[in-house]
């Protein structure tokens, strides 16, 4: 009797290990690098584990950590995931914590699986290879990640969308601390660009809402390029980030009731880089899209300017293209360090840096700039070299500067209808 009972557990093991059908929500204690094609919960701590800590190769199941630990051996060289989502759908990851591998949670080519309540921490990677994240989404659409605590990972993020991951929602997450120096090829040298939410090669139509997004490496949420379009950040807190608060959100976007605040000192910048100062929100001028909208955000106390909108149109050979109006409405921007609400002019590009403010304006539509509150920024060089509200062109490009209030002003785009 006791012979049979011993082969039917390892039987059952057996069918556990290999991803054989089980009942739903199997107890089940797991080795490093399973495979999982059923619904289980883990009855252990599973690792430390030199690969991928469990592969999720079956749809439509629950992934319980049971509150324990998926943990890597914490080789930054080693380019492994803690739970790896691939080419599934309807997969719910939750209640645990993935740690030391180079990414946390990955879903590749995954839709509509939602990752919630899971801690992942101190997920790191070198920098030279893909991963380097707490949760990242790659070629991945209609997922959910809710309900997180994202910490220490790096050097890329708390949470990316990578590789065309679109209608994806980001919300209820705590992402801080995310502050890992990436090693950056030698010509470079290593650089802070640990970033809390990170958009990257054509993600789009995503969402960033309800998020705390305090006190990573670099900016809170980033958006590099504009190959990104229709992304909605709205609701967060994002707050004492290294870099800029938001920046650069692509195209046709939407920032909407974030409080943006303390951003852009630059703490965990490299020892021995030279230190910059950066803004709540920095946009790149909406180049080639529908309008961006920014509304009823409150950003205080940020390094540089509340919001800036730089780079307003191009030259690529010879040929200017305006941009599109950008809507900056009914937001309250309170004691930054230099501008309230700054639009740099159209410049010569081929003077960048140092470019030359151009007299004449090419034709455009120019920016609605409506119903904003700007007081208290600029510090001592309020009205000297920092204005509540600046419009740095020397004839306005036909923005509207229209109902705004702002104890400083620039003349004369800004004292349009408004009570100066």
């Amino acid at each position: 009797m006791l012979i049979r009972r011993l082969s039917l557990l390892s039987a059952a093991s057996l069918l556990v290990s290999v991803g054989i059908a089980t009942p739903a929500h199997a107890l089940a204690r797991l080795a490093c690098g399973r495979t999982v094609t059923s619904s289980v919960t883990l009855s252990a701590d599973i690792g430390p584990c030199p690969g991928d800590g469990l592969i999720v190769a079956g749809s439509g199941i629950t992934v319980n950590l049971g509150g324990h630990t998926v943990r890597g051996n914490g080789d930054p060289t080693n380019d492994q995931v803690g739970v790896r989502l691939e080419n599934v759908s309807g997969v719910v990851v939750t209640n645990g914590t993935v740690a030391a591998f180079a990414a946390g949670v990955a879903l590749e080519n995954t839709t509509r699986s939602t990752v919630k309540a899971i801690r992942a921490k101190n997920n790191r990677s070198t920098g030279e290879i893909n991963h380097g994240d707490g949760i990242v989404a790659d070629g991945s659409s209609n997922n959910q990640i809710l309900g997180n605590d994202v910490s220490g990972n790096g050097p890329f993020s708390g949470i990316s969308m990578l590789d065309g991951a679109n209608n994806n929602l980001v919300r209820g997450n705590n992402i801080h601390d995310n502050t890992l120096v990436r090693a950056g090829p030698e010509q470079v040298g290593p650089r802070q660009e640990d970033y809390g939410v990170r958009f990257d090669t054509d993600a789009s139509f995503n969402t960033v809402d309800g998020n705390t997004i305090l006190a990573n490496g670099s900016a809170g949420v980033n958006a590099p390029g504009f190959q990104h379009t229709d992304n909605v950040i709205t609701n967060n807190l994002i707050q004492g980030n290294g870099q800029q608060g938001i920046i650069e959100p692509g195209i046709n976007y939407l920032l909407a009731g974030n409080v943006v605040g303390g951003n852009g000192f630059d703490q965990f910048e490299v020892p021995g880089r030279t230190k910059r100062m950066f803004d709540g929100i920095l946009l790149f001028g909406n180049l080639g899209g529908g309008p961006g909208t920014i509304r009823n955000n409150v950003v205080t106390g940020n390094a540089h300017d509340g919001i800036a909108l730089v780079t307003l149109g191009f030259t690529f050979f010879g040929t200017y293209h305006p941009p599109v109006v950008d809507h900056i409405q009914d937001n309250v921007v309170l004691n930054n360090g230099h501008d309230g609400i700054f639009l740099q002019c159209e410049f010569v590009a081929d003077a960048f840096p140092r470019h030359v403010c151009l007299s004449s304006s090419p034709p455009h539509e120019g920016e609605h700039v409506l119903r904003n509150t700007a007081l208290g920024n600029g510090g001592a060089n309020a009205g000297t070299s920092a204005w509540d509200l600046h419009d740095e062109s020397p004839n306005c490009d036909g923005n509207q500067w229209l109902d705004n209030t702002g104890r400083t002003v620039n003349p004369p785009c800004t004292l349009t209808r408004s009570p100066g």
